[in-house]
Order: C-alpha cells, then sequence, then structure tokens
C-alpha cells in the first residue's frame, strides 16, 4: 500500500465534529452537513455583507422620524374602489345611450336617396392617407396616437363597394353622432373610443384615426363579424349543431360544411351552452364524453373544432333521427342541469346538410309553432357546390321560426352564418322595452386601435321604421374601456409589493389580474381568454372555490390564502399568505377584487414638503432610474426613466393636484436615505471582488446602481414590484441567489450569479422593509467557496452529487462538471427533486395554460392547406358562386396573387405560423421556515439512494448531498419550469363552475310570426344583383393593381 493508499485510509477515519464517517458510506452524517452548510452560510453572507454595505442603509432609515407603518384596512379599500368604478363605468352607459338616441332620431328623420354618389358625401376614410399628409392628425396622449378629434372615421369591409347607395345613405344620415361623440369626450375624458357599428357593414369610430395597417394584408376586419357585435344583438341561447355525414356528403360539400360549422361556433360567447353532433342513419356527439350541452368558453370550442375536423362520411341520412336526438338531448339537458347552467333563453338547433327528400312534419311542429314561447328554432343550412333539393331544408326552418341559408362556396361562409345571429335578434329589435337591460358587457381582449387590454360596453339600436317581415338593426354603439384604467382605481401606494388588484365577470373569468400575462399572446385572436380565476390563482387552493362562488353571485366578502403560491417570472414563484376582498359593481355583470399579504401594512412619510428642487435632485443622483408608475395622474406609463423624471417635475409645478402626494414624500425620502449607500459603495473598487454591479431598489419606487456605466442592464426592471428578485428577497426576509449565463466576448458563456438582500430594520414591534439590495458578481465566488467547505466529500464527482440550490430549485452550485449555473434540479435530477418535495423542502406546483399561443414552422400548414395549393384553379372553380357571395372573387384574387402565408379566418385556413394550444410549467418554491436535516431514501427496483438535504435559510438555498441517481426501469418524470406545450386536464372530467346569468331574455314576441324565414322575396342587405357585375370587375382591378 503506497502513501496515498495510507492516507485515503487514514482519512476515513478522521472524526469531523466528534462524529464517525465510515469508508463504506462517504456521505457526512446529518449533523456533520448542517456544521458545512452553517460554515457556507456564515462565509457567503460575511463576503455579502462587505460588499453589499446593507448596514449603511438601514442606519440612514432608522434614524428617520417621519416614517412609519400604517395598516391597511382591505375591506375599506375595495368599497371604496367599488364606488368609483360604479361612477366610472356609469359614465359610459350615459353616453352610449346619448349616442343610442342620437342614432334612433337621426335615422327616423332622414329621408333615404338612392341617387346618391360618392362625391357628394364627405367622410373620413381611416384607411386613407390623405389626412395624415393634411396634418388633420394630431398626437394624442389619452390614446397613445395621432388622431383628430374634430371628426369621427369611418371605415368599410374590403368586400363592400363604399359606392353602394345603402352605404352612403347610412354614412350620410350617422354623421349625425359626430356631435354626440364630441359632447361625450368633453363630459368624459377618460372615454376612450366610440363608435358605431352599422348592419350594413361600415363603422364609424371617434376620434378618426389611421387605422393600423395589417402584417398580413389584407384588412379582413368587418364590424358585424366582432365578438362584441355579435353577442350584443341577440340573447344567449342554448344551440345543438346536427352534421350530415351521410355518403352523399362528399369532397368539396363536406369541406364547406365543416369550415361553416367551425365559423358558426366562432360566432358563440361566454355566455352560450353548445354541443356537436353528426347523423347518417345513427347519431351521436363528436365528443362522446361531452353528453350534453357544455359552455361555449374558448377551451371547449377547440375541443368541439379538433372533433369536426375528424369527420368523415357514410351511410344513408336520417332527418327525423337527428333531430330526435337534439330534442331529447335539449330535454335532458333542462331535467338535469343546475340551476346556474344553460342559457335559459334561445334554443336552437343548426342543421348542416346538403338536402334532402325525407319531411319530419310532426317533429318540426312539435319542437317549434306559432302558439308556442318555448320553441327549438331551426337554422338550416344547405351545403356544397350544388345541394340536391332544399325544399325541405327550408320547411323546416320557416316551422320553426328560423331561417334557411344556402352555402355552395367556401366564400359564401361568413355572410351565411351571420343569418342566424340576425334572426335571432329580431325579439330584442322587435321589443318595446327600454335600454336598461341593452347594456352588454364584453370580456377582455386587445384593441385593434392600440389600447391594449380592453373591456367593450355596447348597446344595440333598432329602426323606429322597421318593416316586420325583416326588423331592421341599425347597428350598434360601443365604447373600450382599457383594463388599465380599471386597475387605475386601486390606491397604487397601498398595496405594496404583494398586492394587487383584479376583477373577474359573472362566469368567473378574469378581466384583468397580473397574472393575465402569461396569456397576452392569446388575446390577439378573435376569442376573449376566457380564463378562470381558478386558474390565474392556482387550483390548489379549496377555499378559492368558495370564493369564486360568492363573487360570482354578487355578494361582498373576503377570504384567507395560506401560503399561495404566487408565480413572479418564469420558474419563479414565491410564498405569502394572502387576504382576498371583493365585491359586485352595479353598473356592469364585473365583480371587484384586492388581495393582500395578511398583516399588510405600508409606509407612510410624513412632512416632507413637496418642492420641486428638491424633487430635482433625481436629476443629478448617479444611476438613478424610476418606477414606470403613476405618481400623477397624467403621467404615461410609456416613458423611459429620464423623461418621466421630467414630466413628473413638469406636473409638480403645473398640476400637483393631480399627483399623489404619499407617493412622492417616499420617492423624496428614498432620495435622500441612498445617498449614503451610493458613497460607501464607491469607495470599493468593483474589479477587487470581481463584482459587475451593485444596486438598491425602494418600496418608493427609486432604484439607484452602481457603476452607472451598467445602468443600461438595469432599466427594463426598474419597477420593483416585477423584478422577481425583488419580490422572492421581501418574501422570504433573507437574501436570494439567481444564477445565471451570459455571452462573452470571445462567444464563451460567462457564469454569473445575483444576490438580492432585503433591508429591513425593527421599529417598535414592527419591521419595516424598506427595500432590497443586490449585486451580480461572477458565480465562481460562490463556487469557489462551495468547493473549499466541501471538498473533503465533494471532491469525488462519481461517487456523491453536491448541490446548493436556490429558493426556487434552480442550481448556484455543484460538483458536477456537466452541470451549469443557472440549470432547474427538476430536469437535471428529477428522483432528487421530487424527494426535496416529498420531504418538505419545496412546494410543487403545476399549472395549465389553455390559451397558450405555439409556435408552427413556417411552412407547416393547417388541415385545410393541402386543398388550396392551386390558387389559380380555385378561382375558376369558384367563380361561379360570384352572385350568391361576391367576396369569394376578392379571396380567390388575393389567394392568387399573394401566396404568402396570411391569418387563419373561417373559411380561409392557409398557413398560421402561431396555434392555439396548452402548455403546462411548473413551480418549486422553498418551504418557509426550515429547521431540520433531511435524511430521505429514494427506492426504486433494487436501488436504494440516500439523499441528505439541509436549509441555509439566511441565503434562502438548500444544500444537498446524495449518492448518484438510481437507474430504474421506469425513470422519473423531469419537471419542467419552462412552458411545454401538453394535452392539457382530461376536459370529459372538467368539474362545472358556477355562473351567473346577466341578461334579460329576449327570444320571442308575437311580431316576429310573419318574418321570413330565407332570402329571395326582397332585397338583402348589401350588395343587390344588378350591381354585382361591375363591383366585381372593380374589385378584381383594383387588387390587380394592389398586388402587381
Amino acid at each position: 500500500m503506497g502513501p496515498n493508499e495510507m492516507w485515503n485510509v487514514v482519512t476515513c477515519l478522521i472524526i469531523i465534529g466528534s462524529k464517525y464517517v465510515s469508508c463504506d458510506n462517504p456521505l457526512p452524517d446529518l449533523e456533520t452537513l448542517s456544521q458545512l452548510s452553517s460554515n457556507l452560510e456564515k462565509n457567503l453572507m460575511a463576503s455579502l455583507s462587505h460588499i453589499l454595505k446593507t448596514s449603511t442603509a438601514v442606519e440612514a432609515y432608522s434614524s428617520a422620524r417621519n416614517m412609519d407603518l400604517v395598516s391597511v384596512n382591505g375591506t375599506k379599500v375595495i368599497d371604496e374602489v367599488i364606488s368609483k368604478a360604479n361612477e366610472f363605468l356609469g359614465k359610459k352607459e350615459q353616453a352610449l345611450q346619448r349616442l343610442y338616441d342620437a342614432a334612433k332620431d337621426a335615422e327616423e328623420s332622414y329621408e333615404e336617396d338612392l341617387t346618391l354618389t360618392l362625391r357628394r358625401v364627405q367622410f373620413f376614410n381611416v384607411k386613407g392617407t390623405e389626412a395624415e399628409e393634411d396634418g388633420a392628425l394630431i398626437y394624442a396622449p389619452t390614446f397613445g396616437q395621432n388622431v383628430s378629434l374634430n371628426s369621427s372615421g369611418v371605415h368599410i369591409p374590403l368586400e363592400i363597394f363604399e359606392g353602394y347607395p345603402e352605404i352612403l345613405n347610412g354614412l350620410r344620415w350617422s354623421a349625425a353622432l359626430d356631435r354626440v361623440f364630441t359632447k361625450n369626450f368633453e363630459e368624459d375624458p377618460t372615454l376612450r373610443w366610440q363608435y358605431f357599428g352599422s348592419a350594413r357593414g361600415f363603422m364609424r369610430i371617434y376620434p378618426a384615426l389611421r387605422w393600423p395597417e395589417n402584417l398580413n394584408p389584407p384588412d379582413l376586419y368587418d364590424v358585424r363579424r366582432r365578438p362584441w357585435y355579435i353577442h350584443s344583438i341577440s340573447s344567449p341561447k342554448d344551440i345543438i349543431i346536427l352534421i350530415d355525414k351521410s355518403g352523399s356528403v362528399h369532397g368539396q360539400t363536406i369541406d364547406i360544411m365543416k369550415i361553416a360549422v367551425k365559423a358558426l361556433i366562432k360566432t358563440l360567447s361566454e355566455d352560450d351552452y353548445v354541443n356537436v353532433a353528426w347523423f347518417n342513419n345513427e347519431v351521436n356527439w363528436v365528443v362522446p364524453c361531452l353528453d350534453s350541452l357544455v359552455p361555449a368558453t374558448s377551451q371547449n370550442k377547440r375541443v368541439l373544432l379538433d372533433a369536426v375536423d375528424r369527420l368523415h362520411e357514410s351511410n344513408l341520412t336520417s332527418y327525423e333521427t337527428a333531430l330526435e336526438f337534439a330534442y331529447d338531448a335539449f330535454q335532458r339537458f333542462s331535467e338535469s342541469r343546475e340551476p346556474w347552467e344553460g342559457a335559459n333563453c334561445h334554443k336552437a338547433i343548426m342543421f348542416f346538410s346538403d338536402g334532402g327528400t325525407e319531411w319530419p312534419h310532426e317533429l318540426s311542429a312539435h319542437l317549434c309553432n306559432e302558439s308556442t314561447e318555448d320553441c327549438v328554432r331551426v337554422f338550416t343550412f344547405g351545403c356544397g357546390p350544388h345541394p340536391i333539393p332544399t325544399v325541405i331544408l327550408k320547411s323546416m326552418a320557416c316551422k320553426t321560426r328560423g331561417y334557411f341559408s344556402s352555402i355552395t362556396a367556401l366564400g359564401a361562409i361568413q355572410n351565411r352564418i351571420q343569418d342566424y345571429v340576425r334572426v335571432l335578434g329580431r325579439p330584442l329589435v322587435l321589443s318595446d322595452e327600454g335600454t336598461k337591460d341593452l347594456f352588454h358587457w364584453h370580456n377582455v381582449y386587445i384593441d385593434k386601435g392600440g389600447l391594449g387590454p380592453v373591456v367593450t360596453v355596447t348597446l344595440p339600436v333598432g329602426s323606429t321604421s322597421y318593416d316586420v317581415r325583416d326588423p331592421l338593426l341599425l347597428g350598434v354603439v360601443g365604447t373600450d374601456i382599457p383594463t388599465s384604467d380599471l386597475e387605475d382605481l386601486y390606491p397604487k401606494n397601498l398595496l405594496g409589493a404583494f398586492g394587487y388588484p383584479y376583477a373577474i365577470n359573472n362566469n368567473g373569468f378574469i378581466v384583468f389580474h397580473p397574472q393575465l400575462h402569461h396569456h397576452m399572446s392569446y388575446l390577439q385572436g378573435e376569442d376573449p381568454p376566457n380564463i378562470d380565476l381558478t386558474e390565474a390563482e392556482g387550483s390548489d387552493w379549496v377555499i378559492l372555490e368558495a370564493m369564486r362562488e360568492a363573487m360570482v353571485r354578487g355578494h361582498s366578502g373576503h377570504a384567507t390564502h395560506e401560503k399561495a403560491i404566487i408565480p413572479v417570472g418564469q420558474g419563479r414563484a414565491v410564498l405569502v399568505s394572502m387576504n382576498h376582498f371583493y365585491g359586485a359593481l352595479k353598473t356592469s355583470n364585473f365583480r371587484m377584487g384586492l388581495a393582500l399579504p395578511l398583516g399588510h401594512a405600508t409606509i407612510n412619510v410624513q412632512n416632507v414638503p413637496l418642492k420641486v428642487d428638491h424633487l430635482a435632485g433625481l436629476r443629478n443622483l448617479p444611476g438613478s432610474l424610476l418606477a414606470p408608475w403613476k405618481f400623477c395622474s397624467e403621467i404615461e406609463n410609456s416613458l423611459d426613466s429620464q423623461e418621466l423624471i421630467e414630466v413628473l417635475l413638469m406636473s409638480l409645478t403645473e398640476k400637483q393636484h393631480k399627483c399623489n402626494v404619499g407617493m412622492l414624500r417616499h420617492l423624496l425620502m428614498d432620495m435622500d436615505k441612498t445617498r449614503a449607500l451610493i458613497s460607501e459603495w464607491e469607495k470599493t473598487s468593483p474589479e477587487v471582488q470581481n463584482i459587475r454591479s451593485r444596486f438598491f431598489s425602494t418600496e418608493g419606487g427609486l432604484t439607484v446602481v452602481h457603476p452607472v456605466s451598467r445602468l443600461a442592464d438595469y432599466e427594463g426592471n426598474r419597477n420593483p414590484h416585477k423584478n422577481h428578485q425583488y419580490l422572492r428577497a421581501l418574501a422570504r426576509d433573507h437574501c436570494v441567489f439567481t444564477p445565471s449565463q451570459r455571452d462573452g466576448e470571445d462567444n464563451t458563456q460567462i457564469n454569473l450569479l445575483s444576490i438580492a438582500c432585503p433591508v429591513q430594520f425593527q421599529k417598535g414591534n414592527s419591521v419595516i422593509k424598506v427595500g432590497v439590495a443586490g449585486v451580480e458578481l461572477d458565480q465562481s465566488m460562490a463556487q469557489t467557496e462551495f468547493n473549499r467547505i466541501l471538498q473533503f466529500y465533494c471532491a469525488d464527482n462519481e461517487t456523491l452529487h453536491c448541490y446548493m440550490l436556490d429558493d426556487n430549485g434552480f442550481i448556484v452550485s455543484s460538483n458536477l462538471p456537466r452541470i451549469q449555473a443557472g440549470d432547474f434540479i427538476g430536469q437535471v435530477d428529477p428522483q432528487l427533486a421530487g424527494s426535496l418535495i416529498d420531504g418538505g423542502f419545496y412546494r410543487h406546483q403545476e399549472r395549465f395554460n389553455l390559451q397558450a399561443w405555439c409556435l408552427r414552422g413556417a411552412s407547416e400548414p393547417t388541415q385545410s392547406a393541402s386543398r388550396l395549393t392551386t390558387p389559380f384553379l380555385f378561382l375558376i372553380k369558384n367563380i361561379w358562386s360570384a352572385l350568391s357571395s361576391f367576396h369569394v372573387i376578392i379571396h380567390s384574387i388575393i389567394s392568387w396573387t399573394r401566396p404568402a402565408p396570411v391569418e387563419s379566418f373561417y373559411g380561409w385556413e392557409l398557413i398560421r405560423r402561431n396555434y392555439s394550444c396548452i402548455t403546462k410549467a411548473s413551480w418549486l418554491v422553498m418551504s418557509n421556515s426550515l429547521s431540520r436535516p433531511m435524511d430521505h431514501h429514494f427506492r426504486c427496483g433494487d436501488c436504494s439512494r440516500i439523499i441528505y438535504a439541509n436549509p441555509m435559510n439566511l441565503l434562502s438555498a438548500v444544500l444537498v448531498v446524495s449518492e448518484p441517481p438510481c437507474d430504474c426501469a421506469e425513470p422519473a418524470f423531469p419537471i419542467s419550469f419552462f412552458p411545454q406545450e401538453d394535452a392539457g386536464p382530461d376536459y370529459c372530467s372538467r368539474q362545472k363552475v358556477v355562473r351567473e346569468r346577466k341578461h334579460r331574455c329576449y327570444s320571442y314576441t308575437k311580431n316576429e310570426n310573419g318574418t321570413t324565414c330565407y332570402p329571395g322575396d326582397f332585397p338583402k342587405d348589401g350588395v343587390s344583383a344588378p350591381r354585382i357585375s361591375w363591383v366585381l370587375l372593380w374589385t378584381m382591378i383594383c387588387f390587380l393593381k394592389a398586388f402587381s
């Protein structure tokens, strides 16, 4: 035995801390591990104290006599917010009422002139460029772009010729709304876009703007197809869609039918209930496990759309069997549903077929007749280029107060699907009721005009001079409210770092919430996101269900969520116990909520004079950044830090009454107290300790960075309440690690480590947290100390695996060469991660994002693309259908002349770079107040793996020493913090949740009995036949010129 071998034997018998270490098991015992952990923690904390100089900041703040903590009464805050919101939103309804009255008066007093020409009607075309060139548009901060506050603008859909007399007459009489638009804005400057969406297709919008350019031309916007328009002109509905898939339905016919059904499903809102069934000589649901009507949420609609795509034709057909199935389904649903389930208003069967000769007369009469108010309407759609006899389909519709539509080509789908919306809106148009119950509040979506996430309130306008055979809907008036305006009603200075406002609607879906940003990409689509409160807050909270139900039912109250897991970034989360306060609004279907930490108190600064020259010191404070908060009400959030300082000084000079005095006093105090810390940092040479930068962020919204040359690195994190390092340090009351990598100058990766520590002090019985100080340095600082302390046990990385993990399970240091700082333990070693979860060191939460937006390869087509790969042949094949729907020619020309990818819409699904999907992500959060080490034995098969772990609470870290992973037959499934596409939760077992109906039902009126049930016996809105030929020619010339 040589000297080296002899030394190894001797070292195996060394007593460390008076405890024996066996040569057979090189693991340290738990007491030794605790001692090693304590030494590592103590050394790192000593280095941090020397680097950050936090004692200087504590001394400066603790000497302040004008600062104390004030408890926040959540119930009082939410009551005040609700009062403000009722007044704020009430003004929006009053503005719409004035527009409603003006529209009815203007149309009633107007005499239609069929000889009108374009030259005789003046209007501002929002898609033109003349106004910008003439300087008619000027920048308005309220709208964030150039607008004209002197007039409204007009948007006309692509397929409508602006010279039609119907359009010109509508433009002329609706011009009278400009006076009301202007007056509304003068009386309520918080109003944003006001508009009138005409049933003819044009939209008048105030103020006038330059219409946003479409990244994928052409502009396919049509106000009549917007969700807020469709859902405001008819009451909620229970719908069963029947799809004929008999043998005669094949080729282009079944393609048309599928796309038409999908188009119809997309018109449904969260207030509707729906299901889809196929039939031939049999009948069944397209999704067998969904055996009843389900809410038409985005998730359920996606499931149904996918199922429709999978249908194939076969066998003979039986209309009576299909109708009996639907009628029985309505009966079963009515008998078994919960009181809050169903639309409890319209009932309709959407019947898609290529035609037939079977006449289910008795069943049709049973479904609906002129003597019954509670009837099931049947809307029939004859689909295909050559539908066989459709007399039966027409009769079925006419006998049940429905409507028959013929869809002979893809290009006809959009207009024909809209027929049912117009018919279901007849009872509302024919009613003599006032407007009180007609205001419709629509959930959040992204505004086309650039306001970001908005909610919309609308009011349908009917004509006073309608023809009973075709009740005339003039259109819909509406206005948008940015959700940020609703959030601004909450007192930001009282919420602190973890408090947040939120709101839901009567169905429990989020209107605004800090977690909604995970879903923002989906908001670019047509549908509102339909994200339930339980999905935003996390589904592991039992009390959440009860609170959600209380909110939905319109109750007021509060609830406590112990140790809530709050995501603060990708893979980053904190544990905070939260109190929730909530109440309902009177002026809308929204319910307002407020979440505050348990026992929440805020810093109150008094007796600090607000002087402009004092605040101007921010200009000279080295390395300073201001949080993008509304210190004054008229400050824009988009300003950079220096711009914000200048605007703030101007506001304090000219409009001090619109500034938050408490926030400004806090900011001034922070500015004074941070100077001492900056002076201490300037005494230390960063290069000596491999320090890249240091920062101090305060609860008042000030961040200072040293050296100033690193200021740009922190510009994106100048809002401390959205900085996960800041939030994690405050939540844990201790320092936190953030390992990362950055590209070096020679294309090599540099391992970096950020460490952030809370700056706090005791005052009486309270702990005042004034901010967080942090440093970014080379990861080698922690790695060197880790190697030195653990060298006896962890030098041999084949025998033991050693890690230092941060509070979210990311690796700070390791003895394994293949491991990078910043790797996630859930992916590197799932066995170890699972053991730490089982041992209580970490809490694990998975969340599904049911509204994710995934990337599809640019060359990957959708299911319909293969049928549209020959644009010219497609043009020839569909040109014959122009007389029934001339805009198919437009679409054909577009696909012919511009084969580049375009956004999918109803019947046009060429290529989509992004698509709706479901993703799943995980969070690990270190448990609070860990005091004991963990001794865990992981077993699989014949393998037993020993894992020891010890908490390092002052650093919010865990020291782990374990044997190598077991080679299991069924390996542990990795935990991913990065969102991964997933099949999602089982929609067949998805639990029902309480909803609250919000609308009065307009499903029937006796005046409706004489209305028409199919086209052909009178002129329709839009294009009349004599004009089609020259319009087609004009359209083709314009498009060929545009794309040449």
